[in-house]
């Protein structure tokens, strides 16, 4: 019984075996497959079929190579940005804010306490590039406070009459300059957003009540204007050249130019931002005294189409909705950054500078070791630039920012031209404008802003190589490798996974023996 017992199980592998065989020389002989079924014909040589063999081999690693090719670019590259189709008119878009700050940043102060006068000059070492002794600065909110108060006001640096708040725009004469605490001191900007639009609840730009004005916000950063029923706020241009933009007047009293000016030079910083983006840093112009000044401004816009089923890293930005900022209710790359640096001077020196987003009980940095440490954050931020993706985002290099675009963002280039002008020529200017007499020790500068064209071609970020791509792609690898399409790939599964569970009827033909012991040669 053993014996037999053995030879029925040796009998049945057998038969399980040459199942497989006839299957397998099925598959050979029908499949679409090109070049499989020479491996089956029994009249043809072995190197022959040795020589298929290994060309079916080097076609798959060839195939596969490439389809990993393929999948290498999709995940790292798989959007691009390029021009779009259709122009816009840059009044789909808002007007770019303006923030104006004076080099002259302190009035002159005579006659003062002597503590008083060391909370100025402590306040000057903050935003002056001369230097003033100081006994000691530890009080912070007094330091602060004192420089706001000691400031030029709005109706000391712009010219201010019963009918015109700030500047011109668009033939109005009320478009206001709100007092914002920046990188350069007390500035102005114009055309903002408000300040409870751009700063979170428990920031110290929103308890001061900085950029207070009273429009109603309408625009979005991804959305554009969001209502046609309801003044656009901010306020958009209505087309390109001087009469469609906007015209700024400002002065300088000859007091802030004596004793204890902040810089070595006098006038005005511009700084052109877009409504949503805190005026901390970025590209600033000097507007000199005495000078008119044309900004020539060119849009570049970026929309982003639904690109949510990739990461923010493969489509290079955030959406709106999926980065909170801490300070801010809006996100924008500018934001993200300022707000990186304040975070990071907190962790590493214990302390922020006075203009950053901040909470209103954190420390300001004011002794000379906290303002040396702030320019080793600032140098390995910038370090961090020149770094790889990855290598920014490792633990051991100590900066975590990812402060990627906004996917859909308008920023503004701009070149600026300044005419200088004799005092009396603009003093005239002025009078016939604003019939205002009391121009007595000042100096002047006219700025004007303004659109170089009506329309501009936006930037659309797009998917380079989605799905489809990918799929195409392959198709064309494995058609051309192997000759397989979708059908041959449904046919090698029929072969493996349903053909086996199925008896041959009787009725049909199988292969012979002759053509089995062949197979089993091979």
């Amino acid at each position: 019984m053993p014996a037999d017992a053995s030879v029925s199980k040796a009998d049945h592998e057998n038969s399980r075996w040459r199942k497989y065989q006839n299957q397998l020389w099925n598959f050979f002989n029908n499949t679409s497959v090109h070049g499989v079924k020479y491996l089956a014909e029994i009249t043809r040589p072995y190197p022959e079929r040795i020589l298929w063999l290994l060309s079916i081999v080097l076609s798959i690693i060839v195939c596969g190579y490439l389809i990993s090719k393929s999948w290498d670019i999709r995940s790292s590259s798989p959007v691009i940005l390029a021009m779009d189709k259709k122009q816009r008119a840059v009044w789909d878009i808002p007007f770019p804010a303006i923030t104006i700050c004076p080099t002259d940043r302190m009035r002159p102060t005579i006659g003062l306490t002597k503590h008083k006068t060391n909370a100025i000059h402590c306040a000057m070492n903050l935003i002056c590039d001369k230097k003033f002794p100081v006994e000691e600065c530890s009080n912070s909110s007094e330091i602060i406070q004192t420089l706001v108060q000691s400031s030029p006001k709005s109706d000391e640096l712009f010219v201010t009459t019963p009918s015109l708040s700030a500047a011109i725009f668009l033939g109005l004469k009320n478009r206001t300059a709100k007092p914002i605490l920046a990188n350069g001191g007390l500035c102005y900007s114009i055309n903002m957003l408000t300040g409870s639009a751009i700063f979170a609840n428990n920031t110290f730009h929103r308890s001061e009540k900085y950029l207070d004005y009273k429009e109603i916000v309408n625009w979005h950063i991804e959305k554009g204007y969001t209502s046609k029923n309801s003044p656009n706020y901010p306020k958009p241009a209505l087309g390109s050249g001087g009469e469609a933009g906007m015209l700024i007047l400002l002065k300088n009293e000859a007091a802030f130019s004596i004793s204890k000016a902040c810089t070595f030079v006098h006038g005005f910083e511009v700084q052109v931002h877009n409504p949503v983006d805190f005026p901390g840093g970025g590209q600033k112009y000097y507007a000199p005294l005495n000078s008119m000044v044309q900004v020539f401004v060119t849009p570049e816009e970026v929309i982003t189409d639904d690109l949510r089923s990739y990461t923010p890293e493969q489509r290079q930005c955030y959406y709106s909705d999926e980065r909170k900022l801490k300070f801010f209710n809006v996100y924008s790359q500018t934001n993200c950054e300022l707000e990186c640096l304040s975070e990071e001077s907190l962790k590493s020196c214990n302390c922020v500078e006075y203009y950053l987003p901040r909470h209103k009980d954190t420390p300001v940095c004011l002794k000379k070791k906290q303002v040396r440490c702030i320019g080793l954050v600032k140098e390995e931020i910038a370090s961090a630039s020149g770094m790889t993706r990855e290598d920014v985002h490792r633990p051991e290099s100590g900066i975590n920012c990812k402060c990627l675009p906004s996917c859909s963002h308008v920023r503004y280039r701009y070149h600026a031209v300044h005419t200088p002008m004799e005092r009396k020529q603009l003093e005239e200017i002025y009078r016939e404008m604003h019939e205002v007499t009391d121009y007595e020790d000042c100096d002047f500068t006219i700025i004007q802003v303004l659109f170089t064209e009506s329309l501009f071609i936006p930037f659309r970020r797009l998917e380079l190589y989605g799905t489809v791509e990918f799929l195409a792609n392959c198709g064309g690898v494995l058609g051309l490798c192997l000759g397989v399409s979708v059908l041959s790939i449904i046919e090698i599964l029929y072969w493996l996974l349903v053909r086996p569970f199925f008896r041959t009827p009787p009725n049909r033909s199988t292969p012979n023996e002759a053509e089995s012991a062949n197979l089993t040669s091979l």
